[in-house]
């Protein structure tokens, strides 16, 4: 089996509008003034001036300006608030992390209690009505968010998927597959969990809790979930109608590769390609909802949102290709048939109304047209050089951080 060949390759920048849009998202979140793009680009840089709750004397951040915070963005790829020395840019109660990991049990002969570690940080994010105090009294972990870790372990994922294309057809390979898609759907729930819990013991101005409205958080679909935003904020998810379509054409996939069910499973890497860019989709499904919370992204999720899409490509002996159809040689071939997966499409176009006052003429992403697959075809055609191929997958050329 050929292992010279990388079957996806990034495209060369971000999506279109991510970097402008974060880098005004930055300079809101350490300025708390609102201002428009053009309005940013001509203010001056500034300077942060924080204290760290236990310190006493405040410290200053480098400059920051729009100008150079987008240069080093497009540069790098990234943002690290570190490196302007800048207090963490994150949301407090979705993803301050007291992480604290112990190696010791130890007690008094005397006493029936060992040495115990408390952390009150689940208090501070979700208020003091909040009825779980996590203790720790021997080896092990202490964890009050998953979200920066989860991301970026998201992020690594895709990232080797793809610098190691090359294995695309090892049954390993498949299974990291497998991780990145139940990882990305699991973030989802955990920032829906997340949301439920904050409205229900420590709700924001203007949010509501109305248990019969929004029902039990536990045996719902995710599907479900998503109207949470709409019921607590008053703010329905109305403008993330593709990013809603990538979830559940996701979630339907993982549902597949955990249970095995039905107990076929067909992976085509020209399908694959294009769910690695709904797995990019999921970063701004995640953005769109913090909007409507009226809350800050993240440096991690930022970074997530940076990531490029991909551009299946195949051998270029293999270049001149048949229009795929999923439901005759593809995924959708080793997928429940009739009835059941008429039941899913119908699923998908319900939600899309639900969440978006009734649209009605979507297309369900998880049931691929060939139509939807020629236009990705004359689009990843049109970055693949006859003749070319790759000793390693292109885009993995990022400049390194001077240090």
């Amino acid at each position: 089996m050929n292992t010279t060949h990388y079957y996806f390759q990034l495209t060369d920048q971000p999506r279109a509008g991510v970097i402008p849009s974060i880098t005004k998202d930055i300079l809101e979140f350490y300025s708390t003034k609102k201002l428009t793009k053009k309005q940013w680009v001509k203010e001056s840089s500034f300077i942060v001036k924080y204290k760290k709750e236990e310190e006493v004397e405040f410290k200053d951040s480098k400059p920051i300006s729009y100008s150079e915070l987008a240069k080093n963005i497009r540069l790098f790829g990234s943002f690290s608030s570190e490196e302007y020395n800048l207090p963490k840019y994150e949301c407090f109660w979705l993803d301050n992390n007291i992480v604290m990991q112990i190696n010791f049990h130890k007690f008094d002969d005397a006493s029936s209690d060992a040495l115990t570690i408390c952390i009150d940080s689940p208090k501070q994010m979700y208020g003091e009505k909040f009825p779980i105090s996590p203790k720790l009294d021997r080896e092990g972990h202490v964890i009050s968010s998953m979200q920066a870790s989860l991301i970026q372990r998201i992020i690594n994922i895709r990232k080797m998927l793809i610098a190691e294309s090359n294995k695309a057809l090892y049954i390993e390979w498949v299974f990291d597959l497998r991780t990145l898609i139940s990882d990305v759907i699991s973030l989802v729930e955990i920032t829906l969990h997340q949301i439920y819990t904050k409205a229900e013991y420590d709700p924001l101005p203007g949010w509501r809790f109305d248990k019969t409205k929004l029902g039990e958080k536990h045996g719902r679909r995710v599907t479900d979930k998503l109207k949470w935003i709409g019921q607590i904020t008053g703010k329905p998810l109305d403008d993330a109608r593709d990013e809603v379509l990538s979830l559940n054409n996701l979630r339907h996939i993982r549902n597949h590769m955990m249970h095995f069910d039905p107990p076929c499973l067909v992976i085509p890497l020209e399908e694959v390609g294009f769910w690695l860019n709904q797995v990019l989709d999921i970063a701004f499904l995640l953005q769109k909802i913090r909007t409507k919370l009226g809350v800050p992204i993240s440096s991690e999720l930022a970074n997530f949102m940076l990531q490029r899409d991909v551009v299946f490509t195949p051998e270029p002996c293999f270049q001149a290709r048949l229009p795929i159809d999923s439901i005759k040689t593809g995924y959708l071939s080793s997928y429940w048939s009739g009835e059941q997966q008429n039941s899913a499409k119908d699923e998908q176009q319900n939600l899309v109304g639900d969440l978006q006052g009734g649209i009605n003429d979507s297309k369900p992403s998880a049931f691929i047209s060939k139509d939807t697959l020629q236009i990705l075809e004359a689009s990843e055609e049109s970055e693949i050089s006859s003749g070319n191929r790759k000793r390693k997958p292109k885009g993995f050329d990022y400049k390194k951080k001077s240090k």
